[in-house]
């Protein structure tokens, strides 16, 4: 007789690993390789089941089953079901057959030909899952080389025998030959492929120079304000020269003609615009100086660059911290810049009136306050010299930008194919700037051109030299990053029927706090809380109530006061009470303007959170386009009109406005004498003095506006780089074509703006919980729909 082979289909485990073959497989398989043809097959987990008195005196399992003689003599393989495409060969299957004698015949009965449930053996089988779950994820795929038939060959050791049938020998005998071969390598062994800093190729269109500077610091902007300063500083000098001259400028005639407003108005307005052309200057400085450092060869400064500010938030005082933070050349003009403040009220005193004795005829003339004079010259020179060392500073620098970094789409081509975003985990919900520093301060991330140690294309990104690359694998349509397999096949564990890293406790802390509310409406700027606004709108309410009713009653502004102290200016022109009456209230307004700036900036900068906080999302134009932060006042003014963002506009536009209060301010009081009275009193210019009261009627119930409402609210702060970050290291939105590799600014727009094939409009984007790269929830931007990736969880609705 001839030894028969019974077969019992095993049934799939969904738990157990795609790894298992059952033994009806084995057989497909080996008979299938005898036949030299490919077939592809899963292997199988036999169902459990609990092991019998009868099992334990004779185990047995599908492989140990008595085999059959099959009737009319066939072949094995015509007992057994075949998958289709999938035959034996009898003639080999003879061949290898075994004795007669290798193999007693027994009677086959009932239970032979039933599935193997009861007096079965699992325990082979069950070792075989347990260690298949227990080997780190990629294990077996990195050590199974596919062959040309698409066989699977195994690292492990078969545990099922083939009782001498000889089936398996030639199984056994391939597995040996490859236990015997080096290991093949992979991923987890061979050298991970790192970033490599690089030069610009020479004569590269498609790599240009790192050297764009934003308009207000260019040459020609910087020199033009040093020579501007120059010219103020002369023109004071020569007033100076021209007064001790002539005994004075020129004959003074009356207060509500043209020349008043060129000795009254007119100093203080010429250095109204000089001060907002530093402002501007300072701005640029501030927007791409975390840049200039990153772009450095020093590693001290790429090191602060996450941390220094990307917007100016502090006009009242100089940032002294700047010189610790940043370059000491920037730190020493940011400081001269601010000195320049002072220029406004000082040229509202600029100017006195001094009767002077020419030809024996006392007469009325105007002249130079020396001791104001040469204090403005010191100050605009001083402003001179601090933009000559800008043009130096700038002219011909690398600054490691294409383009000016002005929008949140900006900063994301920067970090496309950054490697330097793992050490931001969880940054999303920290709360303040210490959080970020004692986690990033180690980083020395650097802005330039890179190439990988595995390819010679060159790109630009902001990285980490030496870091390995992100590396991205598509599982059910979704992106998703590869991280390093100790990280979840020791640290987290892995779940392999989800085929994702499990939660560890601080991945679960992390999605836990990120659906707090506690936690998204956590942080906005400290002025614009609720108890500071309340505190705000009562002090300029009461401070405007008391200005009306001490101007108006008893028409002190129109008849005048005494001024309660000298009011006949010395020798070199100081008078104490022209002094007074018009460096004060210049000084006054003059904080008011640097007072609404925070509130300006703070409003511009958080629009675009502001439109991702919507439900249904933003579009790219809305919010991660918008530039309002770099705008001039008039141009920021009317793009907020066309965008209809009108809170940004009214800020800006009190802003403007409010730089008009040092101004006429500082002209608006004036000694003179009455002869009704005989005396010398302090009168109004009634002209500037009501548009006085219309711009500060205005600029207090301004402070009515600046609630933020819940959608300006954030996590932490955005004034940081690497509080931008935190947003969006994970973010799908950083791996969309938009994003890589953009010519230029007008390429970037354009992708932004056009909508991807397939879309029948551009995306919109969104703020709030997105899946990110790592298959875990986390908090920030991303596109607001998304093929194959849950919808955005914007939590903001209803309270907008």
């Amino acid at each position: 007789t001839r030894p028969q082979l019974s077969h019992s289909p095993s049934r799939q485990s969904i738990a157990a690993s795609e790894d298992y073959k059952s033994f009806s497989d084995y057989a497909s398989e080996v008979e299938s390789s005898l036949d030299d043809r490919a077939s592809i097959l899963r292997w199988h987990t036999p169902p459990s089941h609990g092991i019998s008195n009868t099992a334990l005196e004779n185990p047995q399992s599908e492989a140990t089953l008595p085999v059959l003689r099959h009737k009319n003599n066939k072949s094995i393989a015509a007992a057994l079901p075949l998958p289709p495409g999938v035959r034996f060969d009898e003639a080999d299957v003879k061949a290898q057959e075994p004795a007669k004698t290798a193999i007693p015949p027994t009677k086959p009965t009932e239970s032979d030909t039933s599935p193997p449930t009861p007096g079965t053996d699992d325990t082979p089988y069950i070792r075989f899952a347990i260690e298949q779950l227990t080997l780190p994820a990629d294990a077996t795929s990195s050590r199974r080389p596919a062959s040309e038939s698409s066989e699977e060959t195994y690292p492990v050791a078969r545990i099922i025998p083939d009782e001498g049938l000889g089936y398996m020998r030639k199984e056994l005998n391939r597995e040996s030959s490859f236990r015997s071969e080096d290991p093949l390598p992979s991923e987890s062994l061979e050298e991970p492929e790192t970033f490599i800093p690089v030069e610009r190729p020479e004569e590269s269109y498609l790599h240009p120079e790192l050297d764009f500077v934003p308009g207000p610091l260019r040459l020609s902007s910087l020199v033009s304000i040093l020579l501007l300063c120059l010219l103020m500083a002369g023109a004071l000098v020569f007033c100076f020269i021209w007064s001790r001259q002539h005994n004075g400028l020129r004959d003074y005639r009356a207060t509500g003609n043209g020349q008043y407003f060129v000795f009254g108005y007119l100093p203080q307005l010429l250095a109204a615009l000089l001060v907002l052309a530093l402002l501007c200057v300072e701005n640029a400085i501030f927007r791409v100086m975390p840049f200039v450092m990153m772009s450095s060869t020093n590693t001290t400064l790429r090191s602060k660059a996450l941390f220094v500010d990307l917007i100016k938030t502090n006009f009242l005082l100089p940032r002294l911290d700047l010189f610790k933070s940043t370059n000491v050349l920037i730190a020493s003009s940011l400081a001269a810049f601010w000195l320049s403040l002072f220029t406004i009220p000082l040229q509202s005193s600029l100017f006195q009136v001094r009767l002077v004795d020419i030809g024996g005829e006392g007469t009325w003339r105007w002249i130079v306050v020396e001791p104001v004079l040469w204090i403005l010259v010191g100050i605009w020179g001083v402003v001179a010299v601090s933009a000559l060392a800008l043009c130096f500073f700038f002219s011909g620098r690398r600054t490691g930008l294409k383009w000016d970094p002005v929008s949140l789409a900006d900063l994301f081509t920067l970090l496309q194919r950054s490697n330097s975003l793992a050490d931001f985990n969880g940054s999303e919900i920290f709360e303040d700037h210490n959080a970020f520093r004692d986690k990033l301060r180690e980083r020395t991330d650097r802005l330039g051109y890179w190439k990988t140690t595995k390819s010679d294309e060159v790109f630009y990104s902001l990285a980490e030299e030496g870091a390995p690359t992100r590396r991205y694998s598509i599982q059910q349509g979704k992106l998703k990053e590869k991280t390093p397999e100790p990280i979840f096949a020791e640290t987290l564990g892995y779940d392999i029927e989800g085929q994702r890293p499990l939660r560890s406790a601080a991945s679960e802390s992390l999605r836990e706090r990120i659906f707090s509310p506690g936690i998204r409406y956590r942080t906005v700027p400290w002025f614009l809380r609720d108890t500071y606004i309340v505190a705000w709108i009562l002090i300029t309410f009461l401070l405007y109530l008391a200005f009306l009713i001490a101007s108006f009653v008893h028409q002190a502004i129109r008849r005048g006061f005494r001024p309660l102290l000298d009011s006949g200016p010395n020798s070199v022109g100081f008078s104490p009470a022209g002094f007074l009456y018009s460096f004060l209230p210049s000084c006054i307004g003059m904080v008011l303007f640097l007072c609404w700036q925070p509130i300006d900036t703070y409003f511009r900068a958080l629009q675009p959170f502001a439109a991702l906080a919507s439900p249904d999302g933003a579009p790219a134009a809305d919010s991660l386009l918008l530039d309002y932060t770099s705008c001039l006042p008039i141009e920021v003014t009317v793009k907020a009109v066309v965008s209809g963002h009108w809170k940004v506009a009214w800020m800006s536009l009190i802003s403007l406005l409010s730089l008009i209060l040092p101004v006429l301010g500082g002209g608006v009081l004036w000694a003179e004498y009455f002869p009704e009275s005989g005396e010398i009193r302090v009168a109004g210019r009634m002209g500037a003095f009501y548009t006085l009261v219309v711009i500060l009627g205005l600029y207090t119930l301004s402070f009515f506006t600046i609630w933020p409402r819940w959608k300006r609210y954030l996590p932490h702060d955005v004034r940081t780089l690497a509080e931008l970050i935190s947003f969006v290291y994970q973010s799908p939105v950083l791996t969309e074509a938009a994003f890589r590799d953009p010519r230029s600014k007008t390429d970037l727009v354009t992708r932004l703006l056009s909508h991807a094939p397939g879309e029948k409009a551009p995306g919109r984007y969104a703020f709030g919980v997105y899946f990110g790269l790592d298959n875990r929830e986390h908090l920030g931007i991303d596109r607001l729909q998304r093929r194959h990736y849950a919808d955005m969880l914007v939590t903001t609705a209803g309270r907008m």
